[in-house]
């Protein structure tokens, strides 16, 4: 882990001066709680919660160690950072040299399991330094609540990729048929210029024989 700057702890833990931080005086009462079963701890809802709906506000603690720090390390990664801790949703652009902070929500937030159908998510107030949780769907009381999937060190890359176009095996006859029905001069149909004439007779029974007129 690096050691950071004055400026990236200051704006990490949004002091611009020691102990220069606004705080809250009451958090929203929680509306959840932590059980424990086989496949470890989880938080349920105490009560039905609409989309939108807070569900409760934790307090965050602020790690040195960045998110670029945590990818780096891969498999040797801090398995308590990589499943509780989230990024810092910050832009500023000491965190774009010296990396993004990942900071730790207390209470029920370190209990939260992640899932691809995730139920609710949650808004950091760096302001105030706290995490507020809220209901992204209807959910029922007593319903297992889901963090979205923030940090995967196992995604695919996926690159742009412009399939070839496949060569047809053959002899190449019907291809060279259709050019040639192409290249086939249009025949002009020409009217009928039959005309009735004397000048030559059937031998059968003596009428006179139709002819064709030529321009």
């Amino acid at each position: 882990m690096k050691r950071k700057s004055v400026e990236w702890i200051r704006t990490s833990l949004g002091t611009t001066e020691k102990n220069d931080r606004a705080y809250i005086g009451n958090f929203h009462p929680g509306f959840t709680v932590i059980r424990g079963s086989k496949s470890g701890y989880s938080v349920y809802a105490l009560k039905d919660f609409e989309p939108g709906e807070i569900l409760e506000e934790v307090p965050v603690l602020t790690l040195h160690t960045t998110l670029e720090e945590l990818i780096q390390s891969g498999e040797n990664a801090d398995p308590v950072i990589a499943n509780y801790c989230v990024p810092h949703p910050g832009k500023e652009a000491i965190f774009s040299k010296e990396g993004t902070p990942l900071i730790l929500g207390l209470g029920n937030f370190l209990a939260y399991r992640k899932s691809e159908h995730s139920n609710v998510s949650y808004n950091f107030d760096p302001t105030f330094n706290i995490i507020t949780v809220r209901a992204t769907k209807q959910i029922p009381a007593d319903a297992e609540l889901f963090f979205p999937q923030i940090i995967n060190n196992d995604e695919p890359v996926i690159t742009e990729h412009t399939p070839k176009k496949e060569k047809k095996m053959g002899c190449g006859c019907g291809k060279k048929k259709a050019q040639q029905q192409q290249e086939k001069p249009k025949v002009e149909k020409r009217e009928d210029k039959t005309v009735e004439t004397n000048k030559f007779k059937s031998m059968v029974d003596g009428k006179d024989l139709k002819t064709i007129k030529v321009d």
